[in-house]
Parts: C-alpha cells; structure tokens; sequence
C-alpha cells in the first residue's frame, strides 16, 4: 500500500485466486476470509490497516469501501459479533458522535445489526491519512473471543430441519472446524484465534 496514493488513484486489488482460496464463507461482500492476508482482496486500499486490526481483535468486518466518487471511507461492522464489552465501546462511540447509531439491515431476508466506521474523503485525500483515521477509531475496540464464522452441532440440526435439507450437518461438519466437539469454526485461522484468545484469558486470570 502506498501511503501517498490519492483516492483518486487507488486500484482495487483484482485476484486470479479461486474464492475457495480467499474466503472461507461468501464472496466480495458480507464474507469471512480464510486468513488475515485475504484482506486485501476485498477491503478497499485505504480500508485496508483498520481491517486488518479489527481481524486480529477478532471482530468481524463485512463491508469496507473507500474510493474515487465515494464521500465516505467506511468499515462495516457486525454489531452482534462484538463482545459484551465492544457492544459498550461502540455504545460509547455512538454517544460522543464518533459513529452513527446502530443500524438494522434487512438483506435476503436476514435481519442483523451494524455499525460502520466512517471518515470523509474526497479524491485528493491521502491512503495514508484515510487509513489512520479509521485505525484510530478501530482501535478504540478492545480484544474480544472470536463471535463470528463459528456455530454448534444443534445450531446446524436446527438448520438442517428449517431448511429441509437431509446431510447438511454432515456437510457442514466436514468443512468446519472443531475446538472442543460442540463449537465449530468456519475456518482454521478463526479456531486458532479462538484458541489463541482463551490461551491469552486464561493466563491473564491467574495473574
């Protein structure tokens, strides 16, 4: 990423990848990525960084836009994947006008709950100065266990049965991951963020 790019100038990253190597669920929009290094073919350049930070914070990030003819750079951000205590910051964040409140989405007929970092840009703004905008306000979110790209068997035997397909748990059990037999990941980088995470917890209470 070149830092002194303007926005007028950024390229979106286009990837020969298969999107099987690049996300472990959903496409360019509304996916998780199979990796930390996936990023960058989804996220728009100045968007880049803040993501990046989100992920290692393990919070989920389902949209991020930031180019020519855009007036916002924005990230968007699952409400119901943060932590109880994310859910405060972002309380906190809407209070002091940082971010707008907590918006209701209705696509394809799910129903969830957002937030999105946004910053100004016009086409003479700087990569550099967009993206430390939205890392500053990324960073005011706090390490938290992984809440996304994870569900349980009887989540996936309630799923099988709404959708009326036989095998689906079957399926699904094959392309997930398992950390203790009952929670599943969408990918192995979430299970060892997860794992990671109750390591980093676990340590910390016996201080």
């Amino acid at each position: 990423m070149s830092r002194n790019t303007k926005i007028k100038d950024v390229k979106r990253v286009l990837s020969n990848l298969q999107p099987d190597e690049v996300f472990a669920i959903g496409g360019f929009e509304g996916c998780i990525p199979l990796n930390r290094d996936a990023i960058i073919y989804y996220a728009d350049e100045p968007c880049v960084e803040a993501c990046q930070l989100l992920y290692d914070l393990n919070i989920e990030t389902f949209t991020s836009g930031g180019h020519s003819g855009d007036n916002y750079a924005i990230i968007g951000i699952r409400y119901d994947s943060l932590s109880e205590d994310n859910k405060k910051v972002a309380q906190e964040m809407i209070l002091n006008g940082l971010i707008k409140p907590v918006d209701i989405d209705n696509h394809n007929s799910i129903t969830s709950k957002s937030i999105y970092l946004k910053v100004p840009i016009s086409d003479s703004s700087l990569v550099g100065e967009v993206s430390d905008k939205l890392i500053q306000l990324a960073s005011m979110f706090q390490q938290q266990d992984v809440l996304f790209g994870r569900t349980t068997i009887e989540e996936l035997k309630s799923e099988e049965k709404a959708i009326g397909l036989p095998g689906l748990v079957d399926f699904k059990r094959e392309m997930m991951y398992s950390s203790d037999g009952i929670t599943y990941f969408a990918s192995d980088d979430l299970l060892h963020k997860h794992i990671e995470y109750k390591k980093t917890t676990s340590i910390s209470s016996k201080r």
